[in-house]
């Protein structure tokens, strides 16, 4: 499948042999920067400008976890690590953040200069860029 992000506040999953809608994400309460599936296609996380980022069930389009209270701005980027173990987010609040991806809790923040477009893993998950 194909998982897209909008500026109407949902993520939308689509069939990529056809492109029949499957899924539609809601609950977010702001425009989507950002979105990606997990290794396995089980979860969908997206970055949400209202500084969040949201795990789904690509399967039930239900939303599992919520990232929040440490972005202060909107949340950029978002992607799971190759092993699915991890969830990382940037933001314009100029941070990366490493979450663990079953509880959504913070391993650590990264800060940089300024605000963040983009973040990502190498491919065998030891470094951040």
């Amino acid at each position: 499948g194909v998982v897209t992000a909008s500026d109407d506040e949902t993520a939308r999953v689509w069939n990529a042999e056809n492109g029949t809608l499957l899924l539609v994400l809601e609950g977010h309460t702001s425009f989507l920067r950002g979105c990606a599936f997990s290794p396995n296609g089980e979860r969908i996380v997206t970055a949400c400008g209202d500084g969040k980022a949201r795990v789904f069930s690509a399967e039930t389009g239900e939303c599992q976890l919520t990232v929040e209270g440490e972005h202060t701005r909107s949340v950029t980027c978002c992607c799971f690590s190759h092993d699915g173990k991890y969830i990382l987010t940037s933001s314009k609040d100029k941070t990366t953040r490493l979450w663990n991806a079953t509880d959504v809790t913070l391993i650590q923040t990264l800060r940089h200069e300024d605000g963040l477009w983009n973040g990502a893993f190498s491919f065998d998950d030891k470094l951040i860029v």
